[in-house]
C-alpha cells in the first residue's frame, strides 16, 4: 500500500513539475493568439474606419447605403470619427459625389 501512495505522490510530483514548466509557454501561445486576433478585430472596428474620414448615415436607425433610400428634406444622422450630428437632405442624385443631379 505504501508503494502504490509512493508511487503516486511521484507521479503526481512529475505531473506538477512538467506542468510548471509548460505553463508559462502556453500563457505566451495564447497571450499571441489573442494579441492577433485583437489586431484584426480592431482593423476592422467601424470606430477605426470613421476615424479615417468615413461616416455612417442613418434614417430611422436604418443604415442609409444608397441614395435613392433618402429623399429631400428627410432628418438623417450622421455618426463620423468624432462624433454625430443631425443634418437634412436637400438634394439626391448621382452616385458621383462631386456631380449631384
Amino acid at each position: 500500500m505504501q508503494r502504490v501512495v509512493r508511487d503516486r505522490v511521484t507521479a503526481t510530483t512529475t505531473l506538477q513539475t512538467r506542468l510548471d514548466r509548460l505553463s508559462p509557454h502556453l500563457v505566451r501561445d495564447r497571450t499571441d493568439v489573442l494579441a492577433k486576433l485583437a489586431a484584426r478585430l480592431d482593423a476592422m472596428s467601424p470606430l477605426k474606419v470613421l476615424s479615417r474620414g468615413y461616416a455612417i448615415v442613418t434614417r430611422d436607425g436604418h443604415a442609409v447605403r444608397d441614395a435613392s433610400e433618402v429623399a429631400p428634406g428627410d432628418a438623417i444622422h450622421v455618426r463620423v470619427g468624432e462624433g454625430a450630428f443631425e443634418a437634412e437632405v436637400v438634394q439626391t442624385g448621382s452616385r458621383d459625389p462631386g456631380k449631384i443631379q
